[in-house]
């Protein structure tokens, strides 16, 4: 992990940030595994563009491939199965994505890849998101 400032195009690197993380003695690793998914630029993009079968699929795909993982090789540490799952406003800042599209792919995704206890954090969203997904669905 590591210390920033910023976010988007201000984003700055500021030093390796250290956890009390839980050590696996057997594998000689830490039981954590960290995934970063690519967003897709939609800067400018309606909401109904970025609704398109193409585009949907697309992110869906990335975001299953991201949150899936089975065997010890994908988990690159210990045979434990993963269930839990942190993400957020992924791809929702300076990319343009729209918050409740992006957030229903992520729950999709994660229910497909058997990550039942997802956690969501929207960053600093400061639109009342449980409001905008009720106007969205």
């Amino acid at each position: 992990y590591s210390e920033y400032s910023g976010y988007g195009f201000g984003l700055k690197y500021k030093g390796n940030k250290f956890e009390n993380l839980e050590f696996d003695d057997d594998f000689n690793c830490y039981k954590r595994s960290v995934c970063c998914i690519d967003a897709g630029e939609f800067m400018g993009y309606s909401s109904k563009k970025q609704l398109s079968e193409f585009l949907l699929l697309r992110e869906l795909t990335k975001a299953f491939s991201g949150f899936k993982s089975d065997t010890e090789e994908e988990i690159g540490c210990n045979s434990q199965k993963y269930s839990a799952l942190a993400t957020g406003n992924w791809g929702c800042g300076v990319f343009g994505g729209k918050l409740p599209i992006k957030f229903i792919l992520q729950w999709l995704a994660a229910s497909q890849a058997d990550r039942t206890d997802l956690h969501y954090y929207p960053y600093d969203q400061y639109i009342p998101f449980g409001q905008q997904l009720l106007e969205f669905t």
